[in-house]
């Protein structure tokens, strides 16, 4: 589990370095990366997020899968 929490500070100092300036307008995104069966689930409520978060997503998610061969996202949103 603590892996995990440094992992995702890893990944997230990865992705705003490559992105750089391209990131200046948008909201700041934070997501923490879990392995999936080491951290309890709880079902998702359904959450609408603003579009401008939802394009940074779309970003993380591209960055994440292409420097990470196999994995996969599932989010779970929290407000």
């Amino acid at each position: 589990m603590f892996s995990d929490m440094k992992t995702s500070q890893d990944i997230m100092q990865g992705f705003y370095d490559s992105m750089g300036p391209m990131l200046a307008d948008g909201p700041t995104l934070k997501v923490h990366v879990l392995t999936t069966g080491s951290w309890p689930t709880q079902s998702t409520a359904i959450c609408n997020l603003p579009p401008e978060t939802l394009t940074m997503c779309d970003k993380f998610k591209t960055y994440y899968l292409g420097t990470h061969n196999g994995c996969g996202l599932t989010w779970q949103t929290m407000f």
